[in-house]
């Protein structure tokens, strides 16, 4: 059996990749705007949201790079999206070897570990999120990996400090910070903080490309602190297409 501590760290690598340090903001490598972001929120979200990443399917193969609980293990991964519907992932380690396979549906997240040693587990997404100390739900880590916004703009409060366009957003139990520079209308960061210290989390999105007239992140750097806890996955994706997916293979072990 793989003690209880690593088992939440392989679970919060496989939710938060294939399943989030510094106190300055790394600035993305991204084309010179002639957007001009703008502090009121209504303007602000319909740039934002005309910008977003969207699709109906999406598949993306890309290398990764987990720290945390002990564990530093470089990653290859296949991850397989149904937009609002379904999150498929497949993380391998050296000689294209599966260390664990996740499916997150729109209410259960299940994961299938086969290393250290083989378990199975099975999570309703509400208990996954009190699990995390962060708010999940299928769409939001799908807008979590491509670099949309997690919340709505109503309500929210926006402010310029120097460079970078700072929006605040806030839940019953979270304040979410969205980070924007030199008026990229694309998320340079999400910093998500629990309001009564249980958990943060903080995801950089470094660099950008084209994907079929929108800009996607390519490089996602995800890091998550809890007291008992802290994690950190490094993604670069590669091999992007937004073909149709007819399957996302998962099959539950026999009892």
């Amino acid at each position: 059996m793989v003690p209880i501590h690593s088992k939440k760290v392989l679970l919060l690598a496989i939710v938060v990749l294939i399943g989030l340090p510094g106190c300055f903001l790394k600035k993305a490598t991204v084309k010179e705007s002639s957007t001009t972001l703008s502090t009121n929120v209504r303007e602000l979200e319909k740039i934002v949201l005309a910008n977003a990443f969207e699709f109906e399917y999406l598949s993306m193969r890309g290398n990764g790079h987990f720290e945390g609980g002990g564990i530093s293990q470089n990653l290859s991964l296949n991850m397989r999206m149904k937009r609002h519907e379904l999150v498929w992932i497949s993380a391998q380690a050296m000689l294209g070897i599966e260390v664990a396979r996740a499916l997150i549906t729109k209410d259960s997240v299940y994961i299938i570990q086969n290393f250290p040693s083989r378990s199975y587990m099975e999570y309703s997404l509400d208990s996954l999120s009190q699990i995390l100390s962060v708010p999940l739900t299928v769409t939001q880590l799908q807008d979590l990996f491509v670099g949309n916004p997690l919340l709505p703009y109503e309500p929210a409060q926006a402010s310029m400090q120097n460079d970078t366009l700072v929006v605040e957003k806030m839940t019953r139990d979270f304040i979410l910070h969205e980070l924007f520079v030199n008026n990229h209308p694309k998320i340079a960061r999400n910093q998500l903080n629990s309001k009564t210290g249980e958990g943060s989390a903080q995801v950089d999105y470094l660099s950008f490309g084209m994907e079929h007239n929108k800009e996607l992140p390519l490089k996602v750097n995800i890091f998550v602190q809890r007291p008992d806890l802290t994690a950190r996955l490094d993604l670069q994706y590669t091999n992007i297409s937004l073909d149709p997916i007819s399957s996302f293979p998962f099959s539950k072990p026999k009892q």
